[in-house]
């Protein structure tokens, strides 16, 4: 399974008596969530800028680029699954 076949209402941890409080698990998915936050501040932008790539073959560049763009899409994707999830959570 990839990221992007993630079902939100089946991730979603269904709140019942014997499993952990809505609280507990809304601040879980909210830490989650910060962490990503502090992924996207710490993402290594300088490291995907041509001027570090441009003596490499363009092939490798060309990775270089699309590998830049998949790593931010994943955690912008998780960052989504991560707000619906909450959103799903908190909802009264």
């Amino acid at each position: 399974m990839n990221i992007e076949q993630i079902d939100i209402d089946t991730i979603t941890p269904t709140i019942h008596i014997n499993g952990d409080s809505i609280e507990y698990l809304a601040q879980e998915w909210h830490k989650f969530r910060q962490a990503l936050d502090n992924a996207m501040d710490a993402f290594p932008y300088h490291s995907f800028h041509g001027r570090n790539h441009y003596v490499c073959p363009e092939e490798d560049q060309q990775h270089t680029a699309e590998a830049h763009v998949a790593l931010r899409s994943a955690i912008l994707l998780a960052m989504e699954i991560s707000d619906d999830v909450i959103n799903n959570l908190t909802q009264d």
